[in-house]
């Protein structure tokens, strides 16, 4: 949501004219400076009829000289998993139980064709047979029902 000049963009040019809604940009921008701190309240008042009055893009950079740039909003967080319901956590188990399948038969596969010689698929099964354990009892075990 950066709004300052970039000579890489065509548009942001100064002296392009500025629409509407980068004049609504950048007053958002500014009301974000002051929540941070940077700008009084007078002094947001005093750049925000600047932005009303701007017509060019330079006019808008004006407004913003000595802010540094803002980074984007976060997005909004998404569930832990724990707060995940249960027919999720199903389903995705049995989305990685499948992965697990599909793989290991492959490496079977690989095994059978490049000479049978020691079972070496054994080990990508055991470990990661174990970690499918732990993971079908965290989602079929006692507690997989309650919240935690």
């Amino acid at each position: 949501m950066g709004m300052e000049y970039d000579p890489i963009v065509p548009s942001r040019q100064p002296d392009v004219r500025a629409s509407d809604a980068e004049r609504a940009q950048t007053i958002e921008l500014l009301r974000r400076h002051h929540e941070a701190g940077r700008l009084t309240a007078e002094e947001l008042a005093e750049r925000t009829e600047r932005v009303n009055a701007a017509t060019t893009f330079g006019d808008l950079d004006a407004t913003m000289a000595n802010l540094p740039r803002l980074l984007p909003p976060l997005p909004p967080p998404t569930a832990p998993a724990q707060e995940r319901t249960p027919r999720a956590a199903r389903q995705t188990f049995y989305r990685v139980l499948f992965a697990y399948v599909v793989i290991n038969l492959f490496l079977i596969g690989i095994w059978a064709f490049s000479g049978r010689g020691a079972f070496w698929p054994i080990w990508v099964i055991l470990g990661w047979g174990l970690g499918m354990a732990f993971y079908a009892f965290w989602v079929f075990g006692p507690q997989a029902g309650r919240s935690r």
